[in-house]
């Protein structure tokens, strides 16, 4: 085979039900499938809502001295509105507050598949 090939059957987006007509779908049709993706977001119904999975989000607000970093009391505002947005898009999240090293390790180790947000606010 001289290259890569759609191995995944498309999803059309007409064939997908939103909430107005009935279904469990809370998004628009164009926001559930993008056409021009190979490999569009399949759902999936868990206790009566959409979960496509887990977000990890890495609220870093407060940093070692040792960096000369300061207090970013930015992020949990940040933090707050990426936490809201992924669980109306049907993410489970979950969310951590200043993450060393070690922890950050054994944090991505427990997952297979995850989206990662991370805030870190800054004044400049």
């Amino acid at each position: 085979m001289s290259g890569d090939s759609m191995d995944s059957k498309p999803v059309r987006i007409s064939d997908m039900v939103t909430a107005s007509e009935g279904g469990l779908l809370k998004l628009s049709k164009e926001e559930v499938c993008d056409p021009n993706l190979y490999y569009p977001i399949c759902l999936s119904d868990v206790s009566k809502r959409i979960y496509r999975g887990h977000c990890l989000l890495i609220n870093q607000r407060d940093f070692s001295p040792a960096t000369g970093q300061g207090r970013r009391d930015g992020t949990d505002v940040d933090a707050d509105r990426v936490e809201r947005l992924f669980k109306k898009l049907g993410y489970s999240v979950r969310r951590h507050l200043n993450v060393n090293r070690s922890d950050m390790k054994r944090i991505l180790r427990e997952g297979v598949c995850l989206r990662i947000c991370t805030c870190a606010f800054s004044r400049y």
